[in-house]
Order: structure tokens, then sequence, then C-alpha cells
């Protein structure tokens, strides 16, 4: 499903997919089609890794806001996204970030 809205709104900029079924897959999808993605909250996606956030940090370079609260993401997860997304703000639940 997130394959069809990434393919058919391009130049989407913000997006709130909290509490959705959305995989690594549908993520890769979305950041390879929506390159100019500004805002993504992600928040309470169970089938969300560092996989596909690593992803949507490597395409979404310009991302400024990504909220992965309650979501399975690690510290190198999290840091693909510090390296890629410089002036992009976090919003998390793990303690153990920066």
């Amino acid at each position: 499903m997130i394959q069809v809205l990434a393919r058919s709104c391009p130049r989407l900029r913000a997006l709130d997919i909290g509490k959705c079924d959305v995989s690594d897959a549908g993520l890769r999808a979305l950041a390879e089609s929506c390159m100019n993605l500004k805002k993504l909250s992600l928040r309470q996606c169970d089938l969300v890794t560092d996989r596909g956030v690593q992803c949507v940090a490597y395409y979404c370079r310009g991302l400024t806001q990504l909220n992965i609260q309650d979501c399975q993401i690690s510290l190198e997860g999290y840091k693909a996204v510090k390296k890629y997304c410089k002036r992009c703000i976090i919003e998390h639940t793990n303690p153990g970030f920066f």
C-alpha cells in the first residue's frame, strides 16, 4: 500500500504513518520515490527496523523531523539519520540516544 502512495506522490513532503503496519520494504519504496520528504512520523510502527530508517536517511537527506517513538530502532539506525540528515530533529523514546 505504501508503495502505491510513494509512486503516486513523488513530491510528498510530510507524512504521518504512525501505528501502521509499514515495513522496511515499504519505507525503502517511500524513500526512493519521495526524496523531498521533510517530516516523517513512524511512531509505534512495530515492523520498522534500523534498515528501514537507514534507507529513509540515505535517500531523504533533507529530512528535518523524524518521529521514531516506540519503534524498535537501535543506536545504529539513530546514527544513520544523524549522519545523512544533518538538520534532522529526531523524536524518540530510547534513553540510550543522545
